[in-house]
């Protein structure tokens, strides 16, 4: 089940931004100062790798694998980064988000957005 991390830094000229998490996934949404969902990255393990679905108001959606910077062994920690350019199973990726995300209060709206990605990847668009 997800749970907010509180309290969860902010980035100066960025929305505000709230966390959840659990062992399994991560969620970031950002919200306007009229508390309007304007964007989320949803981070979730499929295929032993860390996928990364990203919505975002005025750019709408990625789906991008997470080097997480520990690759190599005897070596500090790099920065995480993102490679774009993947894929996703959204039906597996809505499931887990279905049963993990009860208490998050934009999860209606996030599910939705995933399906909308879904639908969009079926008709062969973006989104």
């Amino acid at each position: 089940m997800l749970k907010e991390i509180t309290p969860t830094r902010q980035v100066q000229g960025e929305p505000f931004r709230r966390w959840y998490t659990d062992d399994n996934m991560d969620l970031i949404v950002w919200l306007s100062p009229a508390s309007e969902l304007v964007g989320f990255q949803l981070l979730m393990p499929q295929e032993g790798e860390q996928k990364v679905v990203t919505w975002n108001l005025d750019k709408g959606f990625s789906i991008d694998k997470l080097d997480n910077g520990e690759g190599q062994p005897g070596r500090p920690k790099m920065s995480p980064i993102l490679f774009g350019g993947d894929s996703i199973n959204l039906a597996l990726a809505i499931r887990a988000f279905r049963k993990a995300a009860q208490e998050v209060p934009a999860a209606r709206f996030i599910e939705a957005k995933l399906e909308e990605l879904g639908k969009c990847q079926k008709a062969g668009r973006s989104g």
